[in-house]
């Protein structure tokens, strides 16, 4: 995947493989040496679990899907926990009722199969609720995203707004958040501000998050030592333009073009990096703030519908 050149003391350094595999290694080949490593973390996703990912976070999740015997282990799992148990048919009224929703409920529900697989509740329960069917379908489908959601960190910073001190040139604040890792200056991925007192950047997230970590991607054609004594905060304030907020790390140094991860464990809305107390260029190459949705399910017993609240 990537040759390490070399690696500040204590530093977390991310790197991008895109690579397909079931083994991890890290050696130092062709010599003799000791080989220490404090921390070895890898993402990525399943291929199956991805394919599921992207059905079950369609915006639509109430339209129909197509049950699958493929799909990954752990949400047959969770499936199964959830299917409902069946009954003896009830009262002579009760199926009255059920006969005339039936002709209404025949196709959805050749439509929601792997939905009502996963009912909580019993069928006959569903009467309280005027549109019941809908509703546990609907309530169930959101349910099953939630071994999927809360195990996803997000790039919360690639729907940002961004702005600076003042920007050189065409290197706008915004080439911070764009995606692109990429480290050189000229393909118009940096962003750069003039020589200014205290030079700044920040990203307003649009809302608070329990930011876990932020990952600085350092410019590598050129001068990577303006960035030693950055400084990263992160808050709700916008007072000194957001740089009086809590601070979550003080950056020493960064290797040329290296992607650096700091470890913030903070709630803000604005992620700032400052030069403090100095006059300098501040140029940063990307700039990414991670954070795990959380999601609250509320369940009310009166109605039996059930409201999802995220943070996302």
């Amino acid at each position: 995947c990537v040759g390490i050149p070399s690696m500040p003391a204590g530093a977390s350094v991310y790197y991008t493989c895109n690579t397909q595999g079931c083994y991890v290694n890290v050696i130092i080949p062709n010599v003799i040496q000791i080989l220490s490593l404090c921390e070895v973390e890898v993402y990525g996703v399943a291929e199956r679990a991805s394919m599921l990912a992207r059905v079950f976070l369609n915006p639509a999740v109430t339209q129909p899907i197509t049950s699958d015997t493929n799909i990954p282990v752990h949400s047959k799992l969770a499936f199964n926990i959830m299917k409902k148990k069946k009954k003896k048919k009830k009262k002579k009224k009760k199926k009255k009722k059920k006969k005339k929703k039936k002709k209404k409920k025949k196709n959805t529900k050749k439509q929601h199969k792997m939905c009502e697989q996963m009912s909580l509740m019993h069928h006959e329960e569903h009467d309280m609720a005027h549109d019941h069917y809908s509703n546990m379908v609907r309530w169930i489908c959101i349910f099953s995203l939630q071994w999927i959601l809360t195990h996803q960190h997000v790039n919360l910073a690639l729907r940002g707004i961004a702005t600076q001190s003042s920007t050189y040139g065409k290197c706008d604040a915004s080439f911070a958040i764009d995606g692109n890792r990429s480290s050189d200056l000229r393909f118009s991925s940096c962003t750069h501000t003039n020589a200014d007192n205290s030079p700044w950047w920040r990203v307003n997230l649009l809302a608070m998050y329990d930011i876990s970590n932020v990952i600085i991607t350092n410019r590598g054609d050129c001068c990577p030592e303006r960035l030693n004594g950055a400084e990263i905060h992160i808050g709700n304030s916008l007072i000194n333009n957001g740089n009086n907020n809590p601070r979550c790390v003080i950056i020493p140094s960064m290797s040329a073009g290296a992607s650096v991860s700091y470890t913030c464990n903070m709630r803000g809305r604005y992620v700032n990096v400052i030069l403090p107390n100095v006059i300098q260029y501040l140029t940063l190459c990307e700039v990414e703030v991670y954070a795990v949705p959380g999601h609250t399910f509320i369940f009310n017993k009166l109605n039996l519908k059930l409201s999802y609240v995220s943070i996302l």
